[in-house]
C-alpha cells in the first residue's frame, strides 16, 4: 500500500496528519513558512519529511518521539532542545548549514554520522547521547562538546580538531568502542574528571613535542600520559585498520 502523502500548507492541514495512525509522507514544500513550531509533529507517524531550504528552524520537540522519521528533507540553520529526541529510524541528516543545535536534539536517534557545517561553533549536552550507531564524527570547528554529548555512541575513533577548546564531563561516557583519540590542538581543551569514563582509549596523538609535554602536564589528561604519542599519520592509519579488523561491534 502507497504510504498516503499529506500536504502542509495551514495549521489544518498539520492537525489532520497528526491524527493518521499509519506512516505517512508530508510534504511541507507549499507552505510559505521558514520554521516548524515547538511540538508541531511531535509524536506523529510521519515517515518522510519534505521541506524547502528556506525552512531553516526545527522548533522545540517539533518532531521529538517520531518513531516511524527516517529522511528529514531540509537544510536547516537552527535547531531546537529535542527537536529530534527518540526519532529512533532517523539514519542520515545534513549539517552542512546548521549553526545551532539544541540540547538532546538527536538523542537516541539512528544517526550514523555526523559532519559538522563550518558554522556550527558548539555541541550542546546530550547532543548524540544514545545513538549507538553513530559511528564517524567530524567536529569541523566545533569548539566546545557539552555533558554526555557522545555518550553510548559507536565511535571507535574520534579527531579532536585544532578549535576545541573544552570537553564536557561524561562526553565520551560509555563509548566502550573508542580506542584511538587525534588531537589537532595544540593546547590541551579543558577535559572534565569523568569525560572519558567507560572508554577503552590506547592511543592519544599529540601533534608536536612541545604540546606532548602540556597534554602530559593538564589536568586529567595527565592519567593517559602512558597511551599519548607524536602523531605518525602512517601508524595512525595503521592503526585504524587494525581496529576495523578486529573491533566486532555489538548489534544493537
Amino acid at each position: 500500500m502507497k504510504e498516503k502523502v499529506f500536504t502542509i500548507v495551514s495549521d489544518k492541514d498539520i492537525k489532520k496528519a497528526n491524527k493518521f495512525n499509519y506512516n505517512f509522507i508530508a510534504d511541507f514544500t507549499k507552505s510559505k513558512r521558514t520554521a516548524i513550531l515547538p511540538n508541531e509533529f511531535e509524536g506523529s507517524k510521519v515517515h518522510i519529511f519534505l521541506c524547502r531550504p528556506t525552512v531553516n528552524t526545527i522548533g522545540e520537540k517539533a518532531f521529538s518521539s517520531c518513531t516511524s522519521l527516517t529522511n528529514f528533507g531540509g537544510l536547516p540553520q537552527i535547531i531546537g532542545d529535542k527537536a529530534f529526541y527518540f526519532c529512533s529510524s532517523l539514519e542520515t541528516f545534513e549539517f552542512e548549514n546548521v549553526r545551532s543545535i539544541g540540547s538532546s536534539a538527536f538523542e537516541f536517534t539512528n544517526l550514523k554520522e555526523f559532519n559538522a557545517g563550518k558554522d556550527l561553533k558548539l555541541l550542546k549536552d546530550n547532543t548524540f547521547n544514545g545513538c549507538f550507531h553513530l559511528t564517524n564524527v567530524n567536529l569541523g570547528n566545533i569548539e566546545g562538546i557539552g555533558h554526555h554529548c557522545f555518550a553510548s555512541t559507536g565511535i571507535t575513533s574520534i579527531t579532536l580538531n585544532k578549535e576545541l577548546r573544552k570537553i564536557g564531563n561524561q562526553a565520551f561516557e560509555a563509548c566502550i568502542y573508542l580506542k584511538n583519540i587525534i588531537c589537532l590542538c595544540h593546547e590541551p581543551p579543558r577535559l572534565c574528571e569523568s569525560s572519558l569514563i567507560g572508554t577503552n582509549v590506547e592511543k592519544i596523538w599529540i601533534p608536536n613535542k612541545e604540546s606532548l609535554e602540556k597534554y602530559k602536564a593538564a589536568k586529567y589528561w595527565s592519567e593517559y600520559a602512558d597511551i599519548m604519542q607524536l602523531i605518525d599519520w602512517n601508524a595512525i592509519k595503521a592503526y585504524l585498520d587494525h581496529l576495523k579488523k578486529n573491533i566486532i561491534k555489538t548489534n544493537y
